[in-house]
């Protein structure tokens, strides 16, 4: 089998991931114990996030929340640890709808979005990301944020675009522009964990930032993970493969580092990407011009199969 016909079957099995996350809602559960409100599908959410005091509980029941006329709902969240939690990724699902979370005076601290599925099925338009995280502390866990397959418009809606500490655990991101870009003053932290990016033009776009990846596979898209600016990133137990196989081919990389970013990786498999498994901005690896001054380390990490050749380092 050629790698391109191995790509195929694994597009083939990321559509039928799509397909499942995009099923029906089912019936309304009871609201759990610990709720401060609850919202049902046709009731307001922001309504809902106005009302609440600090370190409130919001529930969202089972069922599909959207705009009755198909708009974009943009939400917005500025107050401190607010939670905002679903019934579950499949069964709590907020249609066309761009979620804000923002501190003003000073940040947010810790905010909560859990169980519950952002699906966009056109392009946002002037916001272009569904998750905007602005000077706030934000836990996402049990999230699934993309577009279904059959939504591949010019221009797909992006994922997460933040500039403060974020923790993403049990997160699916898929069939978007890029799923998260992370654009920050030094010493801001991200943490992914135990997430899947799947046939995205981008999965991971760091800058300037201190980050931890760890059991995060990273499968399909056009870019698998771009470190950049003074980032210092640290990958473990994780797999990069069958980059290039997106509909929207971008590089093929399944990781790029670029200026001065150090990026370490530990017991992780980089593999069968259509460009290379590891490379730096230098003429040498096909890039415009020589720009990386930092350093790549790698543990017990596999890297092989990759189509243009597995490193390109200085």
């Amino acid at each position: 089998m050629t790698l391109m016909q191995t790509w195929k079957w694994v597009i083939v099995g990321l559509l039928g991931f799509t397909l499942l996350m995009a099923g029906p809602a089912g019936l309304i559960r009871a609201p759990a114990q610990d709720c401060t409100l609850t919202v049902q599908p046709g009731q307001s959410i922001q309504s809902a996030i106005d009302q609440a005091p600090r370190g409130a509980i919001l529930c969202l029941e089972e069922g599909i929340f959207q705009d009755p006329e198909g708009f974009f709902v943009h939400l917005e969240i500025k107050k401190d640890r607010l939670t905002l939690r679903g019934a579950g990724p499949r069964k709590t699902i907020l249609r066309n709808t761009v979620l804000h979370i923002q501190g003003i005076a000073r940040p947010l601290e810790g905010v909560l979005v859990e169980d519950l599925a952002l699906l966009a099925l056109d392009d946002p338009g002037r916001v272009p990301y569904l998750v905007n995280i602005d000077f706030a502390e934000v836990t996402m866990r049990s999230v699934r944020i993309g577009m279904p397959w059959d939504a591949l418009e010019p221009r797909r809606a992006g994922g997460i675009l933040s500039n403060y500490t974020l923790r993403l655990k049990e997160a699916r991101l898929f069939n978007l522009g890029t799923a998260l870009l992370f654009e920050a003053a030094l010493g801001v932290k991200v943490e992914i964990e135990q997430s899947l990016f799947f046939t995205n033009d981008s999965a991971i776009v760091l800058e300037d930032v201190a980050g931890t990846l760890r059991g995060v596979n990273l499968m399909g898209n056009g870019l698998g993970l771009w470190v950049k600016g003074k980032s210092e990133v640290e990958v473990y137990d994780s797999k990069v493969g069958f980059q290039g196989a997106t509909l929207y081919l971008l590089s093929g990389d399944g990781i790029i580092a670029q200026e001065n970013a150090v990026l370490r990786v530990k017991n992780s498999q980089i593999v069968n990407n259509f460009r290379y498994g590891i490379s730096v901005w230098l003429q040498k690896c096909g890039f415009d011009k020589d720009d990386f001054t930092g350093r790549v380390e790698l543990i017990d990490t596999v890297v092989e199969g990759n189509e243009h050749g597995d490193l390109c380092l200085p």
